[in-house]
């Protein structure tokens, strides 16, 4: 197994993602806010892979690499380049289009999972592929839900925009009831992340809801958290982060200003 051609596979399916969620979101402008969230992904995907494709120790790699990744690599490739060339042609509508998304997602998250992946690894290379699957799914989880919402409702009548595709609050997502009037506000109190006022409007959540990241002294996971530095570092696994950032994209307010509000500095 060259391991090697794996990761230039890999790197090879992510940029022909960017490239069909692009394409999609010309020929479908009424779900473009879904395909530019994804075609950003990807791209950052493909960045991080360039950026270390040389440096990942491939002969020291753990067992888990056993399972040569290919065969389920290359059919990602092939369902993708169906895709585009039907992009290309414009003979494809829109259900097509999300069905054979889905089956490219799920395809490529199943390439890059084995079960011996689901523990903690400290190895960097090990790391990245558990991330690609991790998004993948979402990927595929976040098109099956507006495929589902499209066969519900009936034809788009109008271009779908962000309030449509409606922004969870972090209370909201995990469900944590630690919110003003949620079930645990009285035996836990009211998490700071409900109160940050300063961070009220930050993408289109209620006070630090959707930039939780920067806010010392949450419970998350059962533990109070820290300080920013402590806090962050907990963060970056989340699944309420990184949906964040995969839906704001190039919009995503940066730690430092997010910061420079809760500060006033």
């Amino acid at each position: 197994m060259d391991r090697h051609r794996i990761l230039d596979m890999a790197l090879d399916v992510e940029i022909l993602a960017e490239r069909i969620y692009l394409g999609l979101g010309e020929l479908f402008p009424e779900a473009r806010p879904l395909f530019e969230r994804l075609m950003c992904e990807e791209s950052r995907h493909a960045v991080i892979m360039t950026i270390n494709i040389g440096f990942l120790a491939f002969d020291a790699l753990p067992p888990e690499f056993a399972i040569d990744m290919t065969p389920l690599i290359e059919k990602t490739l092939a369902i993708g380049r169906t895709l585009e060339e039907r992009i290309k042609r414009k003979d494809i509508t829109l259900p097509e289009a999300l069905e054979l998304a889905i089956q490219m997602e799920e395809t490529g998250a199943e390439g890059y999972f084995q079960e011996t992946m689901r523990g903690e690894s400290t190895d960097s290379a090990l790391n990245y592929v558990k991330r690609f699957y991790q998004d993948s799914t979402h990927h595929a989880e976040l098109i099956r839900d507006f495929k589902n919402s499209l066969e519900l409702n009936g034809p788009i009548l109008r271009p779908v925009t962000e309030d449509v595709l409606y922004k969870l609050n972090c209370w909201e997502f995990k469900k944590c009831g630690r919110q003003p009037g949620g079930i645990h506000q009285h035996d836990t109190g009211n998490c700071p992340v409900t109160t940050q006022k300063s961070l009220d409007g930050v993408h289109e959540g209620t006070a630090a809801g959707r930039a939780c990241w920067v806010v010392a002294g949450t419970l998350c996971r059962g533990k109070v958290r820290g300080t920013f530095a402590q806090e962050i570092r907990q963060c970056e696994s989340c699944d309420f982060y990184r949906k964040v950032h995969l839906e704001e994209c190039s919009s995503l307010v940066s730690p430092e200003e997010l910061l420079s509000k809760v500060t006033g500095k």
